[in-house]
């Protein structure tokens, strides 16, 4: 619901700016919330291409005639705002690699900085950053984290796995 309502904001200021990205608007929101909008704009763009689809073989169906025709260019505008959303669906998932592009590396300076100054975090560097960078920072981690302990696992299944012997 609240991501929805979020998307539906994030899409209006778009709409209202040309197709321009309301970066002032996502960048005051957190990762999550980031993402919760853009699974929201995924959503409304698939919901719409399964109604063109279900509508498309439909009219595909109708005989030749007036009816046809306008059916036809009914189904014309909704392409054409799908193709708009779509649009506005690529500008929102480029803004949100760029933002976890940056935050992939304000998280390796972090703890670049960390493992400097033995394990001591660098508060300054920190200061520095917008809530919303630090929020950012820290999912990065996280997911860098939660990689790690994959890996881990996968090797130690691996070798849990393995005959007795000096390989192990």
């Amino acid at each position: 619901e609240e991501a929805a309502g979020k998307a539906s904001d994030v899409l209006a200021a778009m709409e209202a700016n040309g197709g321009a990205l309301p970066t002032a608007m996502l960048d005051a929101m957190s990762a999550k919330q980031l993402d919760d909008v853009v699974s929201a704009v995924e959503s409304e763009v698939a919901n719409m291409r399964a109604e063109i689809e279900a509508e498309r073989k439909r009219i595909d169906a109708m005989p030749d005639g007036p009816e046809k025709d306008a059916a036809l260019a009914a189904l014309a505008e909704k392409e054409a705002a799908l193709a708009v959303k779509e649009s506005e669906l690529a500008a929102l998932k480029e803004y949100q690699e760029h933002r976890k592009e940056e935050a992939a590396e304000h998280a390796s300076d972090v703890l670049a900085a960390m493992e400097a100054n033995g394990g001591v975090v660098p508060t300054e560097m920190l200061d520095a950053m917008s809530a919303e960078q630090l929020g950012d920072v820290v999912h990065a981690v996280e997911d860098e984290v939660a990689h790690m302990r994959a890996e881990i696992e996968a090797e130690r299944k691996r070798i849990e796995a393995m005959p007795d012997g000096p390989e192990k």
